[in-house]
C-alpha cells in the first residue's frame, strides 16, 4: 500500500519539525528542514479526539494553519478505511491532519530526504 511506504519514509527521518506553514486558497504548503508537504485538495485538522479544529473552508484558516508552526510530524497513515491512498499527518500534540484528495489534477506531494510522493487518488488509475 502507497501509505505504508510513506508511513515508513516518514518514521525513519520523523520528527519532522514543521518550521513553515501557509495557506493561500486553494494551496497549503507546510515545510521545515529537508522536508515539505503541499495539497491543492482539501483537507481538515482533527483534535486529538477527532473533532475538527478547523478546514480548507473555515473563514481564518490562513491564521490557523500558522499555528502548526512548531509542532512535528511523527507519522503518516491512512485517512480512511474506503479509500486508503489519501495521508493523514499525525503531529506530535495528537492532531491530524487528513487530506482528501478530489481531482486527479490536484495531487498532493511529500517530500523527504530521498523520497518524493505524489498522490492523486481520485485519478482514474488509483481506483
Amino acid at each position: 500500500m502507497f501509505i505504508d511506504e510513506i508511513s515508513s519514509a516518514v518514521a525513519e527521518r520523523a520528527p519532522l519539525a514543521v518550521a513553515s506553514a501557509d495557506y493561500q486558497e486553494p494551496s497549503l504548503s507546510l515545510s521545515g528542514d529537508s522536508w515539505s508537504f503541499s495539497t491543492l485538495s482539501p483537507w481538515r485538522l482533527l483534535t486529538a479526539d477527532g473533532t475538527v479544529a478547523f478546514s480548507w473552508k473555515t473563514r481564518d484558516a490562513r491564521e490557523a494553519v500558522s499555528g502548526l508552526i512548531g509542532v512535528e510530524i511523527v507519522g503518516v497513515r491512512s485517512q480512511g478505511r474506503l479509500l486508503t491512498s489519501d495521508p493523514a499527518l499525525v503531529l506530535s500534540d495528537g492532531r491530524r491532519l487528513e487530506v482528501f484528495s478530489d481531482h486527479h489534477t490536484d495531487p498532493w506531494v511529500l517530500s523527504v530526504p530521498g523520497n518524493t510522493f505524489v498522490g492523486s487518488p481520485s485519478d482514474p488509475a488509483w481506483i
